[in-house]
């Protein structure tokens, strides 16, 4: 919780009585132009979701010098997570004491301007963040502006205002009526405000209305210097459908996408294609940005495009989010806990005066005393080693702590930093909950010891649970325990826990040398080969077997909530042979050089028609079948077997003497291979295009059916999980990859 306080006016007694005489006069008649309202007035929402609504106040001709009201919510349904302060009467304008949420259902807040001068206003005085409680009942839900007043200059209250209230529909969405057509719509059509490093989320809808639905193609276009992509969740709205190749964000503002049913029978089709969640990036500039869906085309059974799609798009709102800086008090952190009965916690008191010149600091912290207990409390010397401790500083056993600074200097300066560190211990018999670590009297005196005005103060919370913490359930579910694996895998460990509650997971390879699949080789070490500490499309690791030597391995992955971790173990054996393996499905390979006899025939002379069933090369606008192998170009290869192929060495002898070979690249996504016999970085290996790519990606992991990695050019080491700078990003030989390029250029 944070409020405003305000120490020192000479005026206090003054200013509270303009808040007291606000808070004792009656509303008028609505009949007249100045006017309150909740905005907007009707919100459709379901249990959990977050939504804001804003108090908007206009005085009309009359001039405005203080604004008392109160907001009625059900809190059976609503909980307050956030009330800002819009500064509706100036960035000095004092707010009532005891303004804010009281929980039980009540805002009440008061402002009054000390500026001497009035004038009419219109505008936002608060913006208000409600959440909707799990488990709240459908309806409709009040949100009731009470006790509404609006001072004049000669703190007499204006008549006739006019006030609105505002209503919540829970579980209750209000449909407008449609035409029928089918349907490609991004969802909220507004999204935000969000700041730079808020992330947000919105979902690509699709209804094909009575049209049976085979396939959706569509491209999204964002603004790239202000947006970026943190990952894109296929929804599976088509049930068993092909991504189409090259499907994802190209980082430089389009996400395109394509899905293809695989069945015979097709049905119409209405639900969530897409989940993208967003990053707003720093230093991006405050507006409305468009997010444009193009290319929109459903095709039904027949593969013919259907007519008549209805497309909507999106928007999302960016601010900037700054907080004017101010004189602040805090505790920190904000959040402590979760502990348990007699476990010891430390909290800080932190000061900063900002720009103004500090001579003395004194508080009052309070806590619950049946909960808690100060096992200690140190001095941090905010205002030098010989500044004065007022007498009687110190905790009185009966939840309040009381503590005063004074410098001794004659010269004083602004100063920041720790005040205080408090030990806390939990009682005995504690019951849990979230207790409150209130800041109450701050004054902070600058250096001619007046109360420096304005000072920010944010208390603290302490969660105390004696519940015992469920330990994490991980059970790494690819590769299986007894598996081969092979080239590059995606490790997926899982928490069968049920708790949701996972912070982090850590994977680690161990060289099982006599092959009894127990850790226990002399000399031999874990070695952590990937962290995810995301989770948002799952806990994922990637493995490049192809850096180890053949042989068995144990794989060890770790989840941590926070509180414990756990492990889980499987034991695989790493088989890399030579030649280019062919896993069960499709797979993505290339070749560096010139092949001596490169027709398809030739190379895949081992396997028949059933066997290797399909070949073709990804143009950048159809899949196109092939009778030869080029360099440098990555092909689409079906293995039809349950099992995996490979294609022998022998078939993959090099073309001498040979020109030495090059391909050249068109805007967008172009499948691509090594260049090299050796592995190298995506930043060696694609010198010669170092001017026109954006990112890369792969390579292809067959037995997840997705690519490992995404690499950025320009950005250097790990970025997180997969998503990684060139310079990290590997390349080897024989594996095939997508390249964005945003210009024609040639790869050699």
């Amino acid at each position: 919780m944070t409020k405003v306080t305000w120490k020192g006016m000479a005026g206090s007694a003054a200013i509270l009585l303009i808040f007291c005489a606000c808070f004792m006069v009656g509303v008028g008649l609505a009949a007249a132009a100045p006017s309150v309202s909740v905005n907007p007035q009707m919100n459709e929402y379901d249990a959990g979701d977050t939504f804001q609504v804003t108090v908007y106040v206009d005085s009309d001709a009359e001039n405005l010098r203080a604004v008392n009201l109160q907001l009625d919510y059900d809190p059976a349904v609503l909980m307050v997570n956030d009330i800002t302060d819009e500064n509706l009467l100036g960035a000095g304008a004092l707010v009532a004491p005891g303004s804010g949420d009281d929980g039980a259902g009540t805002i009440t807040y008061g402002i009054a301007s000390i500026a001497g001068t009035y004038a009419p206003e219109a505008g936002t005085m608060l913006t208000i963040e409600f959440e909707v409680k799990a488990g709240a009942a459908n309806g409709t839900y009040n949100l009731d502006l009470n006790n509404v007043v609006l001072k004049d200059e000669t703190n007499t209250a204006i008549a006739g205002v006019v006030v609105t209230d505002g209503t919540l529909n829970v579980g209750e969405v209000i449909v407008p009526p449609t035409s029928g057509n089918p349907e490609v719509m991004i969802s909220p059509a507004a999204s935000g405000p969000v700041s730079p490093g808020d992330t947000f989320q919105i979902e690509v809808e699709v209804d094909s209305a009575d049209e049976n639905l085979r396939a959706v193609n569509l491209q999204l276009n964002y603004d790239s210097a202000v947006l970026m992509v943190n990952s894109i969740t296929n929804e599976n709205l088509i049930s068993g459908a092909l991504v189409a190749p090259g499907s994802g964000d190209d980082g430089a503002g389009t996400i395109t996408y394509g899905l293809a049913a695989t069945g015979g029978t097709y049905t119409p089709e209405a639900g969530t294609m897409l989940t993208i969640e967003f990053e707003v990036k720093a230093g991006a500039v405050d507006g409305v940005y468009n997010l444009d869906l193009s290319n929109v085309v459903l095709k039904d059974e027949t593969s013919a495009a259907i007519a008549g799609v209805d497309v909507t798009d999106g928007t999302v709102q960016v601010t900037d989010g700054a907080v004017p800086e101010v004189p602040e008090v805090m505790i920190s952190p904000e959040s402590s806990g979760p502990v348990d009965i007699g476990d010891i916690f430390q909290i800080e008191v932190m000061v900063d005066s900002d720009d103004q010149n500090l001579r003395a600091v004194s508080l009052q912290l309070d806590y619950d005393p049946a909960i808690l207990m100060v096992n200690s409390i140190t001095n941090e010397d905010l205002l030098g080693a010989s500044s004065l401790v007022a007498p009687g500083s110190g905790d009185d056993g009966a939840g309040t702590i009381t503590y005063g600074l004074a410098a001794t200097g004659g010269t004083y300066t602004p100063e920041a930093g720790t005040m205080l560190t408090i030990e806390f211990e939990v009682k005995a018999g504690a019951v849990d909950g979230i207790y409150d670590l209130d800041l109450n009297n701050v004054v902070l005196k600058d250096e001619t010891s007046t109360a420096i005005a304005g000072v920010m103060v944010t208390d603290g919370t302490v969660e105390v649970s004696t519940v015992p913490n469920v330990v994490p359930e991980p059970v790494i579910i690819s590769p299986e325990d007894g598996d081969v694996v092979s080239k590059t895998q995606i490790v997926e460990v899982i928490d069968n826990s049920s708790q949701d509650d996972i912070k982090s997971a850590t994977f680690e390879i161990f060289a099982d040398i006599n092959g009894n699949c127990e850790a226990d080789d002399v000399g031999q070490t874990w070695t952590v080969f990937a962290m995810d500490n995301d989770g948002s499309d799952g806990w994922k690791g990637v493995l490049d077997t192809t850096t180890v030597p053949d042989g068995k391995y144990l794989i060890k992955a770790t989840l941590d909530d926070g509180r414990d971790t756990a492990f889980y173990i499987v034991c695989v054996e790493v088989y890399n042979p030579e030649g280019i393996m062919l896993l069960p499905g499709w797979n993505l390979i290339s070749f560096p050089e010139t092949l001596d006899n490169a027709s398809v025939e030739y190379v895949l002379q081992d396997f028949d028609d059933t066997q290797v069933d399909a070949v073709f090369y990804d143009n950048g606008s159809a899949m196109v079948a092939q009778t030869t192998f080029e360099p440098l170009k990555a092909y689409w290869v079906h293995n039809n077997m349950s099992e995996e192929v490979i294609i022998d060495e022998v078939y993959l002898t090099a073309k001498v003497p040979s020109t030495p070979p090059s391909i050249r690249l068109i805007p967008g996504w172009n499948a691509i291979g090594h260049t090299s016999k050796v592995e190298l970085s995506a930043e060696v290996s694609l010198a010669s295009i170092d001017d026109c790519y954006v990112k890369i990606m792969g390579p292809w992991v067959t037995s997840s059916q997705e690519f490992a990695y995404v690499g950025y050019n320009g950005v250097e080491g790990v970025i997180n999980s997969n998503q990684v700078g060139t310079d990290v990003f590997t390349m080897n030989m024989y594996e095939g990859y997508y390249v964005f390029v945003d210009k024609e250029c040639v790869l050699a």
